[in-house]
């Protein structure tokens, strides 16, 4: 009889055990919503009655050397009085923003850059903030000796791009007109469980995406109209991510202690009192919509929602999106407290 009673004590005390374990995990990714069929008919048929831009190019730029590494630079400029730096995410590129330079480009004089490791820039041995911050912020000097009289560029980072488009502009306040963050990769509050478990679910998804570069299943998920997805994948699956290290950015990223260094920096943006503007993607599987609204509510500074997939920058809704960064780069909203 007792072996019973501890044995019933056992099934109860694993499973309640388990079934906390899994709800206290899946708390960080509430809020993600899933496509239904008709939200992806939506957007394939709004797709098809969009006009069609230039195919998929190299625009002409240049190569700086960041820690000995070839950097190089896609040039959309025409002696424009401002100028956008777009920066990519993890696994991605220069070839993320092709669907947007052809409007930008307008306005501004438009440079999107290729981290270490990344589409067409030299190889290197392992990718973190501080390394591709370091390549964001040799490319956005190189901008400026190149273009004399210009005294501030406007950063435009998307997903891992997001936090390493703020520290560039905590290294660069003086060079930083605005910060725009599309779809950004924001700081968990961990409780001790997920800081012990969820660093170990995500770190193997994040590799995959990774190491599979731009052509594989990982990206599936990623875009709303699937027709386009393809269209990249098929463009670039030739260059592949080619960080030797892949996992390396995963651990780094998801570790406590970098979580807590990505809340500092949040909370320092603040300090510089330059424009800050924040959009997500609705069916975003990657970056919970809810967090990103809650930084837009403590950055004042709320979020614009897009029918799209985290790639919303190449999704269907990339028209919108482009003439919402247009608008908002034309009238400037401080960050504040």
């Amino acid at each position: 009889m007792r072996a019973r009673i501890f044995l019933l004590a056992g099934l109860v005390l694993f499973f309640g055990l388990g079934s906390y374990l899994a709800w206290d995990i899946s708390r960080l990714q509430s809020g993600l919503v899933r496509p239904s069929g008709k939200a992806r008919q939506a957007a394939e048929a709004r797709l098809a009655q969009l006009p069609s831009y230039p195919p998929i190019q190299r625009y002409q730029g240049f190569a700086v050397e960041s820690d000995g590494i070839e950097i190089r630079v896609w040039a959309a400029a025409a002696n424009r009085p401002e100028a956008l730096l777009l920066v990519h995410g993890a696994g991605g590129g220069a070839w993320v923003w092709e669907a947007l330079l052809p409007r930008l480009r307008q306005q501004f004089d438009v440079y999107a850059l290729s981290w270490r490791g990344h589409f067409d820039s030299g190889e290197a041995r392992e990718g973190n903030l501080e390394l591709f911050t370091r390549d964001t912020g040799a490319v956005l000097r190189a901008i400026r000796q190149r273009k004399p009289g210009l005294e501030r560029i406007h950063l435009v980072g998307h997903s891992w791009g997001g936090p390493v488009a703020i520290a560039t502009a905590l290294a660069n306040p003086e060079a930083v007109a605005s910060v725009t963050l599309l779809a950004p990769v924001l700081p968990l509050a961990y409780t001790p469980v997920q800081r012990f478990f969820y660093p170990n679910v995500i770190r193997p998804i994040v590799r995959r995406v990774l190491e599979a570069g731009r052509a594989g299943d990982s990206f599936k998920g990623m875009f709303l109209a699937r027709s386009q997805m393809q269209r990249y994948l098929e463009a670039h699956a030739s260059k592949p991510y080619s960080v030797e290290k892949p996992g390396l950015l995963a651990d780094d990223g998801f570790l406590p202690e970098r979580q807590a260094l990505l809340v500092r920096n949040n909370v320092e943006l603040v300090k510089l009192q330059i424009p800050l503007h924040l959009a997500l993607a609705r069916y975003d599987n990657v970056i919970p919509p809810p967090r990103v609204r809650a930084w837009g509510v403590a950055w004042n500074s709320p979020a614009e929602e897009f029918e799209s997939g985290h790639y919303l920058m190449l999704d269907a809704a990339y028209p919108e999106v482009a003439d919402w960064l247009l608008k908002r780069l034309a009238r400037p909203v401080l960050v504040s407290r």
